[in-house]
């Protein structure tokens, strides 16, 4: 299953900003490229089980968004 993200999701922004703050850190030989490759298969994780919550429950991407959306203001009230 293929999961997208749209341009101004959470998930979505959260993960580009992760990518590019890892790929500065490897630029500037601040981690080496061992950590770059634990961190895009910490990424892969994080998007397969996106798209596994997805599928239990049917979601589209949307949906997905709306319903995460909704759960988190209700848990930090």
């Amino acid at each position: 299953m293929q999961v997208n993200f749209k341009q101004n999701s959470p998930k979505g922004k959260d993960m580009r900003e992760l990518l590019k703050k890892t790929l500065t850190y490897y630029h500037n030989r601040i981690i080496q490229a061992a950590d770059v490759l634990r961190m895009m298969v910490d990424m892969k994780k994080d998007v397969d089980y996106e798209a596994d919550f997805r599928k239990e429950l049917g979601l589209s991407d949307e949906e997905a968004e709306f319903y995460k959306a909704v759960t988190i203001s209700f848990s930090r009230s």
